[in-house]
């Protein structure tokens, strides 16, 4: 379907010997290999991101906490989970994904409808749902949710 993967099937594209060399291929998954090119723009465009994210908010970090990289550091850790996030769903069959898509939206609603009833109105406006000792706002959940939807029906 287009649903863009680390993987790809043994022997489905050409590989030059250096990009053999980095990514040896079958890691355990079946016939699958890691995609260099898509590891590699993903790379490309978090690293820019990095660059990005401290060049817009290096001088306030430093006037507000004295530590220049204090944004940097914390984006290079919330980069490197959404990393492993990435490696983790990678291994999922993109295909057995279909099967969750009515409950994911049916949560995704749920959870809309949450704020609606529950949610506190801050500047008023109500987009959070309070966890326990941490928010979530369903809207981000339910973008993906869209996504996986949209994918499964084109």
């Amino acid at each position: 379907m287009g649903i863009p993967v680390i993987f790809r099937r043994k022997n489905s594209h050409v590989e030059s010997r250096a990009w053999a060399d980095l990514f040896p291929g079958n890691l355990g998954i079946g016939s699958r290999r890691i995609d260099p090119l898509i590891v590699g723009i993903t790379l490309a465009l978090s690293l820019g991101g990095l660059v990005m994210v401290f060049s817009a908010s290096g001088v306030m970090a430093e006037n507000k906490f004295t530590n220049a990289t204090y944004y940097l550091q914390r984006q290079i850790v919330w980069m490197l989970l959404g990393f492993g996030v990435l490696l983790v769903g990678s291994f999922i069959d993109y295909r057995q994904w279909k099967r969750w898509i009515p409950m994911v939206v049916g949560g995704c609603i749920v959870g809309l409808l949450l704020v609606l009833a529950v949610g506190p109105q801050i500047n008023g406006a109500r987009r959070w749902l309070a966890l326990g000792f941490f928010s979530i706002q369903p809207t981000e959940m339910a973008k993906l949710a869209v996504v996986l939807y949209l994918a499964a029906f084109l």
